[in-house]
């Protein structure tokens, strides 16, 4: 079996084999694209079990630190007083003491104690 072979002419050979070379070039671009993503997306993958490890840890250790801290007393809850005569009383609604200030008032007592201490 013999081949038949063909001619075929070209009418600019230096612009065909340009562009053959900017399709490979850009070829070779995008593969290397896309091998720096996968390494990007296999750190990524790192990273995210790496972070959910040290987030289970901070769990574990916040839940160990709050068994050995001692309870805090409960704040008071001011209830309002109901009005026995017939006027109209505008209400003011109860200030309810936040994380925030009864850690104020914890601090004031302490300086207190050290004010008394010098």
């Amino acid at each position: 079996m013999e081949e038949d072979v063909y001619y075929v002419g070209v009418n600019d050979p230096a612009s065909l084999r340009k562009d053959c070379l900017l399709g490979g070039k850009a070829l070779l671009d995008i593969l290397k694209r896309y091998e720096t993503s996968k390494g990007l997306r296999t750190n990524k993958l790192e990273y995210t079990h790496e972070l959910k490890r040290v987030f289970d840890e901070i769990l574990v250790l916040n839940r160990k630190l709050r068994m050995k801290l001692p309870k805090l007393p409960e704040a008071p809850v001011l209830a309002e007083k109901p009005v026995k005569s017939g006027k109209i009383v505008k209400k003011t609604p109860a200030r309810v003491k936040t994380h925030m200030d009864i850690l104020e008032d914890e601090l004031a007592k302490i300086e207190e104690r050290l004010e008394a201490l010098k």
